[in-house]
């Protein structure tokens, strides 16, 4: 407090609420009874477009506005990360994409992003296995409410993103399967924990027990890289999975001094953990909030079908199916702009001196941005509270993405693996309700979007679907 006390009284940083010693304003993000997202926008109009928050002993400088948070976040001097002493204890030196800094993101970045966009018949065929799989599994439940996002959506993210990173499909019955799913879940439980750079590793708690699971899963990885590595010794095969591409990478680059540092093992043990964390946990969230919003709103089902119905037929979607049907994405749009899960977006860190909107921030600032204040913004999407497909249809009818639209992130270090999401939420969506039909379950409470938020993001708290066959067969 005597630090943003201090800061307010020079004028020459933002203001910001004032919080309690030590904690600063830290129990906002615990809070139940009160939606961060709410206070924070709240804060924005009394405080302006950049105000700071104590969180812990660390201030920071939280962004409002699309015009200020991409102003920022393009800036190369506020792309910086700080890794979580957590994950740095237990994976040990190294970086991947989302954490590194410097000549190193600027590789890593480069090389993952070039990964994706050139893979793209690779990773709807890696989708398509899995979105079978769910149709089978959701055929087999449709007489009784399931929990499709623990027993379907979590299994199927699970198992594409080992695909996508190292080339193995499971059974979701398989014991290394079930240790991979058991090791992220419970990174994913105690993610807020691992997020505090003040955390220290002690041999109990939450913290120790990340500490141990990520310590196991190095282990793993390294194993798996080793049988990808000896693979791909064979001159004739080809990469069909991040590691692979990764370690042809490496031999590219051999004798390339200052590129090949960046592409060191290590690295790539990184770059796999923030692969699955941002590839499994994130996509989970948003394709059980798109459940919900169906749920919530059967006439937006209704219409989906019909454009399906009409564009397809019995034909299972593929992703060149999507500009035949706007209306479909315009609802997975609609459904990732209202529920915005990820709110507070992923912390920035500045490495020089920079001004934001008239205040000269110093080398070393962490600065987050509040997406609620541009995906909840009245002048680019009138009544924002509305849940409106259409608001993302042109008047010929066909979709149309506004910038606003960010619930990826904005700027230089808005997520590497956007396109992959896109493409694994349309094919699902799309496949699920040219099945099936989404009702609530009788004698259960209408789901929603907003009934569970703490720390940066929100979910639907625990909820089961009831699914209705279209037709007969699959």
């Amino acid at each position: 407090m005597m630090e943003n006390r201090r800061d307010n009284a020079s004028g020459n940083l933002p203001r910001g609420p004032s919080g309690l010693p030590l904690l600063g304003n830290l129990l906002l993000f615990r809070s139940r009874a009160h939606p961060v997202s709410k206070i924070l926008t709240k804060w924005a109009k009394e405080y302006g477009n950049i105000y700071t928050l104590k969180i812990g002993p660390k201030l920071v400088y939280i962004l409002s506005g699309y015009d200020c948070i991409n102003e920022v976040f393009n800036n190369p001097d506020v792309a910086g990360r700080n890794a979580t002493k957590t994950f740095i204890a237990a994976l040990g030196e190294g970086s991947g994409p989302a954490s590194s800094e410097g000549q190193t993101w600027s590789c890593l970045r480069h090389f993952t992003v070039k990964h994706f966009s050139s893979s793209t018949a690779r990773q709807e065929e890696i989708i398509s296995e899995d979105v079978e799989r769910i149709l089978s599994a959701l055929n087999s439940k449709s007489q009784t409410p399931i929990d499709i996002h623990n027993d379907v959506f979590r299994p199927a993210f699970y198992n594409i993103m080992c695909k996508v990173a190292f080339g193995k499909s499971y059974n979701y019955s398989d014991d290394e399967f079930k240790t991979i799913a058991d090791i992220w879940d419970t990174v994913k439980r105690n993610a807020g924990i691992a997020a505090l750079n003040y955390t220290i590793k002690l041999p109990f708690g939450k913290s120790h027990e990340i500490f141990r699971k990520v310590s196991s899963l190095k282990s793993l990885l390294q194993k798996i890289v080793s049988e990808r590595r000896s693979q791909m010794e064979d001159k004739s095969a080809k990469p069909s999975c991040f590691v692979d591409s990764y370690l042809l990478q490496q031999n590219e680059v051999q004798g390339k001094e200052e590129v090949n540092k960046q592409f060191t093992d290590a690295n790539l043990i990184w770059s796999i953990v923030e692969l699955f964390f941002t590839g499994t946990n994130i996509p989970e969230i948003v394709m059980s909030s798109i459940i919900v919003y169906l749920i919530n709103n059967p006439r937006v089902q209704e219409r989906i079908q019909q454009e399906l119905d009409t564009e397809l037929g019995d034909k299972p979607p593929t992703w060149a199916d999507r500009k035949r049907l706007p209306y479909s994405q315009a609802a997975i749009a609609e459904s990732m702009r209202h529920a915005n899960n990820i709110f507070l977006g992923v912390p920035h860190v500045s490495s020089k001196p920079v001004t934001v909107e008239g205040y000269r921030i110093p080398a070393g600032s962490t600065f987050m941005a509040n997406l609620d204040s541009v995906m909840m913004d009245p002048t680019a999407f009138p009544k924002p509270d509305d849940f409106d497909p259409e608001r993302f249809l042109d008047e010929d009818g066909n979709y149309r993405r506004p910038k606003e639209l960010v619930p990826f992130g904005v700027g230089m270090r808005s997520c590497a693996g956007e396109q992959l999401a896109h493409m694994e939420f349309f094919l699902m969506t799309c496949s699920i309700l040219q099945k099936m039909t989404l009702k609530n379950p009788p004698g259960q409470d209408i789901p929603t979007v907003f009934t569970s938020e703490t720390g940066v993001s929100r979910a639907p708290r625990p909820f089961k679907v009831l699914l209705r066959p279209r037709r007969t067969e699959l």
